[in-house]
């Protein structure tokens, strides 16, 4: 066997572990661990959108109220 076959054993650092596969394997392994990390990560930014979007909201409705609090208050005094 020479080092570009695919059968020989090798071992690669994966997730702190040494694991001991074939290179295709190894990238198998490794492929499937990246899908999984930008899946993760596009749904933490989907989940940081909506959160930035829902105190948005929230500071909109509540500077809502002030204004026609205020705008009320104005109207008695005048």
């Amino acid at each position: 066997m020479n080092a570009s076959d695919p059968g020989r054993l090798i071992a690669a650092d994966i997730m702190g572990r040494t694991v001991w596969a074939s290179p295709r394997e190894i990238v198998q392994r490794l492929t499937k661990i990246n899908a999984a990390l930008v899946s993760e990560r596009l749904e933490h930014r989907v989940d940081q959108r909506a959160s930035a979007y829902s105190l948005c909201s929230k500071t909109a409705i509540g500077l809502r109220a002030q204004v026609r609090e205020r705008t009320v208050e104005l109207k008695r005094a005048l």
